[in-house]
């Protein structure tokens, strides 16, 4: 089991709900439900038919073109832009870069899996969301509790976090570090040959 505390990039940020009170906010890890009530914008009655965005070029190829739509749904382009524009509007949609590391000066990147009491976990998992080093953290089972993402400019800069930020954190235990030396496959990404 996880329990995702924090993650950028994939609705980590708050955003505001269309149609909500003004100060009403939330973030998409509470959307499942507009997800399901907007199922009608993504495909219609014949889930099998032309016009399913979710089997379509939409769902192989995130950058597709209206026109790709619109031919793969059978749509005229003009509907895809419309069901497009509405499923972002409402949350379902929403556009992810997944942008190599280097080109913002990460050198290094590294998981970390963190043991600590219980009663901790919450106030920790909390407190590594608010790190800027810290792209994804969550709360799991097995021997570690608590595992997170980091990404720092070289390895002294990793250690410095480790050694002062993380040292800083009341109530952790134990900490394994797993250096990543070379990623094979990301969910979005296709890296190019080496």
């Amino acid at each position: 089991m996880i329990l995702v505390l924090g993650q950028v990039g994939r609705g980590g940020r708050e955003r505001e709900v269309p149609g909500a009170d003004q100060g009403q906010r939330r973030d998409r890890r509470d959307q499942g439900a507009d997800a399901a009530h907007h199922e009608d914008l993504v495909q219609p009655a014949d889930e099998h038919g032309p016009g399913n965005l979710r089997e379509g070029a939409a769902s192989r190829d995130g950058r597709a073109s209206y026109a790709e739509l619109a031919h793969a749904t059978h749509w005229h382009e003009s509907t895809v832009r419309r069901r497009v524009s509405e499923l972002r509007a409402a949350g379902v949609l929403y556009l992810d870069v997944d942008v190599e590391e280097a080109a913002f000066g990460i050198g290094t990147r590294a998981h970390l899996w963190m043991s600590m009491a219980p009663a901790r976990l919450a106030a920790v998992g909390e407190a590594l969301a608010r790190h800027p080093e810290i792209p994804f953290v969550a709360a799991t089972s097995g021997a570690s509790n608590l595992i997170a993402s980091v990404l720092c400019r070289d390895d002294e800069a990793l250690y410095r976090y480790l050694t002062e930020r993380i040292a800083s954190l009341d109530g952790v235990n134990a900490v394994e570090v797993a250096p990543i030396i070379r990623t094979a496959k990301r969910a979005a990404t296709v890296l190019p040959a080496a």
